[in-house]
């Protein structure tokens, strides 16, 4: 896996408190790229609309970073691979949304615009009939080359990537 340059930066800017994706993409847009979101003067991104001293404290921190650092050593161990959403091969579908995810996380080759895509999300205090349930429908439509989507939440949606740490290819959200 190769990792890029600035991907610590990419993957802070997911981790400070408060900044969702959308606040990240107007941070970005107004500092040019994740990686100058972090040296930015606080007098500039305070003049960012919705950005507070309590959030630009929290960008200021190395708190963030630190986060990454984890989250990549972590990407290294497990083959992760990394898409940002500003990368040429970031989906279509998802350039539409404003409030895509600026960070996906999958295992395999994909294409990104004519694979088969199946999201799961379920409860996070699921049944253990709800976990093989979950598993034994991801394993009957492995066959039929779907990627499955999932976020990291107990219940449902562990229960899927756990079939899908399993297979070839997965999108972690």
């Amino acid at each position: 896996m190769i990792l890029e340059d600035d991907l610590i930066y990419k993957i802070a800017l997911s981790q400070i408190k408060g900044v969702g994706d959308i606040t990240a993409k107007k941070l970005i847009s107004h500092c040019g790229s994740a990686e100058l979101v972090f040296t930015e003067n606080k007098k500039s991104l305070a003049s960012i609309a919705s950005i507070n001293k309590k959030t630009i404290d929290f960008i200021n921190s190395a708190e963030s970073l630190k986060r990454a650092e984890k989250e990549i050593k972590l990407m290294e161990k497990n083959n992760i691979n990394h898409l940002f959403y500003t990368d040429k091969q970031c989906p279509n579908k998802l350039k539409l949304c404003t409030d895509s995810p600026i960070n996906l996380y999958f295992k395999g080759n994909i294409d990104w615009n004519n694979q088969r895509f199946l999201s799961i999300v379920g409860t996070r205090k699921s049944t253990q009939f709800g976990k093989d349930y979950t598993q034994n429908l991801i394993s009957e439509l492995a066959k039929y080359y779907v990627v499955i989507v999932s976020g990291p939440a107990f219940g449902i949606d562990i229960a899927a990537l756990k079939y899908e740490e399993k297979q070839e290819v997965g999108i972690y959200l």
